[in-house]
């Protein structure tokens, strides 16, 4: 649905375009509440590829974990062709490994020996733009990319507020709750959720919760949940993983490393 303003308490807030290094403070200041388990820290190195230099906008790490992620902050009112999808090509491409790194050494009290685990030369990718249009989401669907959209709400107190919609990435380990995994598959054009080391339950919802929208549910016997959506429709809601969670609150969310 659109979104005309939000009430917390007795303060109202209301949609507003912001710039980019705007859209970066609040993101910065959001911390773990945005990304459970993780830090998002400015990151702008050179990175070269067969596309050329490019330089990312920002990076998320925990301590002693592996995964991290590579950040591009976009606005939707930047051209995509001449832009973002340079951008996405480039940073997708790219070489990483300790050098990019020493641009983190700005950043007081972080040690490169708390990184020691990190798969350095991996990093998963997130676009986060203030407003996913069809445009974007299509750029987004042919790179290595997942996307969470950020739409950016201001009080009259100078207070900001962050709708959110699309992949958040959280700690491997950590903030996932606990439920059923299953994998993800397609049969006649339409998504199947099948068990991967037990039984469904007898008791399902009517619906899960598939990134911001609710997907009736339908058993295939005690083998599979048929959801009406095709299965890329599901990769581009929920995530794109090599497994999936049913939580105990009826969602669901990725539950491994996302799938390239």
């Amino acid at each position: 649905m659109t979104v005309d303003g939000v009430v917390i308490e007795n303060e109202r807030f209301e949609p507003v375009q912001v710039t980019e290094e705007t859209l970066e403070r609040v993101l910065q200041a959001a911390g773990e509440s945005l990304f459970p388990g993780l830090t998002y820290y400015p990151f702008r190195p050179p990175i070269p590829s067969r596309w050329g230099v490019r330089h990312p906008d920002g990076v998320l790490l925990a301590q002693g974990c592996s995964q991290w992620w590579v950040v591009e902050v976009e606005l939707h009112t930047h051209d995509v062709d001449a832009h973002v999808t340079p951008q996405l090509e480039g940073l997708a491409d790219g070489t990483y490994g300790w050098q990019c790194f020493e641009y983190l050494k700005r950043e007081e009290g972080l040690k490169a020996a708390d990184f020691a685990n990190l798969d350095i030369w991996e990093p998963s990718f997130l676009l986060i733009v203030d407003h996913l249009t069809p445009q974007l989401r299509a750029a987004v669907s042919r790179s290595a990319f997942e996307a969470l959209e950020c739409g950016v709400f201001r009080s009259m107190q100078n207070r900001y507020a962050l709708g959110l919609t699309g992949s958040r990435p959280v700690r491997p380990g950590e903030a996932l709750p606990g439920g059923l995994d299953v994998r993800l598959e397609e049969r006649f054009g339409v998504a199947l959720l099948v068990p991967i080391d037990r039984r469904l339950p007898d008791d399902l919802p009517d619906a899960l919760l598939v990134g911001d929208q609710y997907a009736r549910v339908r058993r295939a016997g005690h083998d599979a949940i048929v959801l009406p959506l095709p299965a890329a429709a599901v990769e581009e809601a929920a995530g794109r993983s090599e497994r999936y969670r049913l939580t105990a609150d009826d969602r669901l969310v990725p539950a491994a490393r996302p799938r390239r």
